[in-house]
């Protein structure tokens, strides 16, 4: 129910601790046909991208994609997350499932979600069904984002 009161409606969500950076998102694909969208395990992947710059993607005819990383905040407040998605897409912030278009007979189309969030880095995986076409993810609030990965080992 979208319209089911949550835990963090009236609380933003803290940001992680700061780390080391890098541009770009993280890509997983996974090639065949799913009921739902499936967490793309690393290791499972059929094609892994890290560090892509951008959401664009040309995807193989039918599989999962999941792309990963974090979105930088740079002044708290309410911000939008809008999803176009050609089929089934979901999208998690912080491990909370904040779109959920992933319902049976979903055709896809924009869904949309807003959060209160800290100045920081709000982690997110996006993931959604393609048969070929991409999902993009917009955010607006009162001020720009930008989206980074986490980087090991520096």
């Amino acid at each position: 129910d979208p319209d089911a009161p949550r835990p963090y409606d009236d609380e933003p969500i803290p940001a992680l601790s700061e780390r080391t950076t890098g541009p770009g998102v993280d890509l997983r694909f996974l090639a065949g046909e799913f009921p739902w969208v499936p967490v793309v395990p690393r290791d499972d992947a059929d094609l892994v991208e890290p560090g892509r710059e951008g959401f664009a993607f040309e995807a193989p005819s039918s599989g999962a994609v999941e792309i990963s990383g974090c979105v930088r905040i740079t002044v708290p407040g309410d911000y939008t997350f809008t999803v176009r998605a050609p089929d089934a897409a979901v999208l998690h912030l912080h491990r909370a499932l904040v779109i959920d278009g992933d319902s049976p007979g979903e055709d896809g189309g924009a869904h949309e979600a807003t959060a209160k969030l800290e100045a920081g880095l709000h982690p997110f995986r996006l993931g959604y069904l393609t048969g070929g076409e991409r999902a993009s993810l917009e955010v607006s609030g009162p001020n720009a984002v930008e989206f980074v990965r986490p980087v090991k080992g520096e």
